[in-house]
Formats: structure tokens, C-alpha cells, sequence
């Protein structure tokens, strides 16, 4: 579980990335959707697949050191490059941001805010302390 603090860091992370792909104009939707607070997470999840579909992902670290992907980097030129790698990070961006909200993540999609996340820790909190008190 996240605490405030690490959920804010990582909405500042996101935000300056954000700010920094902006100018170029191949962001996916799926990035700017996991920008909204009040976005539909299956919605956001669905787009994120259709992005992906018939593409090549993202190489996780191993794969980075492959001759495949050497070849495939070295083909490239240094502007897809650049995009790839900027894709790159927001695949990860978008893996930590699937990883924090899935457990908040309502049967309709939406995704509860952090002051409904701190009012569910909190009455967990006094319902875990009214528990002990009764013991």
C-alpha cells in the first residue's frame, strides 16, 4: 500500500512528465487519460491494449540487453529513437500508476479519490483499535 507522501510523489513524477511529452504529439491517450483524476480505469486499461495491439512493447530489462533488441534499436533512427524511448517511460509510468490504483479501483471503473482512500484507512484504523480494545 501507498502512503500519501508516495502518492504524491508519483502524481509530481507523472505531472512533469506530462508537461515534458506534451510537446511532442505523439502521446497516447492512454497517458493522458491516467492524467485524470476522474478517469475510468477499465476505459483507461482498454485504450492502453488497442495502443499496444499489433505493436512491439516495450523491452523489460533482460530484453534491453538482447541482441534482438540491439538490433532493433540500432535500425532505428535517432528521432524514433527518441520517441521510443519517451514511450518507453510512459509504459512504465503507466504500469506503476495500474499497480497503485488497482486497489482502489470500483466495480464501475472508478477510481476512489485519496481523501476516500483516507476516510476507508481511517475507519479501518478505529474499527482495527475497537477489535483489540474488546479483546
Amino acid at each position: 500500500m501507498f502512503t500519501k507522501k508516495q502518492l504524491l510523489m508519483w502524481c509530481l513524477i507523472a505531472a512533469s512528465y506530462a508537461s515534458s511529452y506534451a510537446q511532442t504529439s505523439n502521446v497516447p491517450n492512454w497517458y493522458t487519460m491516467m492524467q485524470d483524476p476522474n478517469v475510468n480505469y477499465y476505459q483507461t486499461i482498454e485504450a492502453y491494449d488497442a495502443y499496444w495491439k499489433g505493436k512491439k512493447m516495450p523491452p523489460n530489462k533482460e530484453q534491453r540487453l538482447s541482441d534482438e533488441y540491439k538490433q532493433f534499436f540500432a535500425s532505428m533512427t535517432t528521432a524514433e529513437r527518441e520517441a521510443y524511448e519517451a514511450v518507453f517511460m510512459m509504459n512504465k509510468e503507466f504500469k506503476n500508476w495500474r499497480r497503485m490504483v488497482e486497489p482502489w479501483v470500483q466495480p464501475d471503473g472508478h477510481i476512489t479519490s485519496p481523501e476516500e482512500q483516507d476516510a476507508i484507512i481511517e475507519a479501518q484504523r478505529k474499527a482495527q483499535v475497537a477489535l483489540e480494545k474488546g479483546q
